[in-house]
């Protein structure tokens, strides 16, 4: 469970923040020198909106690392065996 968590977190953060930022500093300077100023605007929105997203991720998988990366085997175990007996308490 940790180390699939670890994994998601380092993929999600490289993917969705530094890798982000780096294509977005890129779009918005190619569009400031070759696009219109309608075309500009849009592009912020655009990418502010994806932000946010980003950002949500970003913070739900970081929430899981922390809760997950310091957790016990056994109470990791016992957390996952709840979690399945809800989940088939839900499908009945």
């Amino acid at each position: 469970m940790k180390i699939s968590i670890l994994i998601s977190f380092i993929t999600i953060f490289w993917t969705r923040i530094f890798r982000y930022i780096y294509v977005a500093y890129f779009i918005i300077s190619h569009i400031s020198l070759h696009g219109s100023q309608n075309m500009y605007i849009g592009c912020w929105v655009a990418l502010v909106s994806m932000f946010l997203i980003n950002l949500l991720f970003s913070i739900d998988v970081a929430t899981k690392l922390l809760k997950f990366a310091f957790m016990s085997s056994k109470s990791a175990k016992n957390y996952q065996k709840e979690f399945i007996e809800v989940l088939k308490e839900k499908h009945d």
